[in-house]
C-alpha cells in the first residue's frame, strides 16, 4: 500500500470487502496481520479503520482526511503543470 496515499476510509473499505469475500467463500474465514511501514502518525486512524470494517461497523471519524484531500490536490495540480 506504500505511496498509494490510502485512507483509514481505504482500509475500512478493503477490510469489509475482505469480510464479505470471506463470507461468499469461506465460511467467513479470514486472516489479518499488521505489519506496519506506514506513517507513524497516522498508523492508527489505519487500525481503526480497518477494525471498523471487520466489526460491520461504519468508517470512523478521520481528523486526518482534510490533509491528505490537501494534499492530492497540490500534489495532481503539480503533475498537471510540470
Amino acid at each position: 500500500m506504500g505511496r498509494m496515499m490510502c485512507t483509514s476510509r481505504t482500509f475500512h473499505a478493503m477490510a469489509s470487502a475482505m469480510c464479505r469475500l470471506a463470507d461468499e467463500l469461506s465460511g467467513g474465514r479470514v486472516v489479518f496481520a499488521h505489519e506496519g511501514g506506514y506513517s507513524a502518525w497516522y498508523q492508527p486512524m489505519l487500525v481503526l479503520g480497518t477494525a471498523t470494517g471487520i466489526a460491520g461497523l461504519p468508517a470512523p471519524e478521520d481528523p486526518f482526511l482534510h490533509s491528505w484531500s490537501t494534499f492530492r490536490a497540490s500534489a495532481s495540480s503539480a503533475t498537471r503543470s510540470g
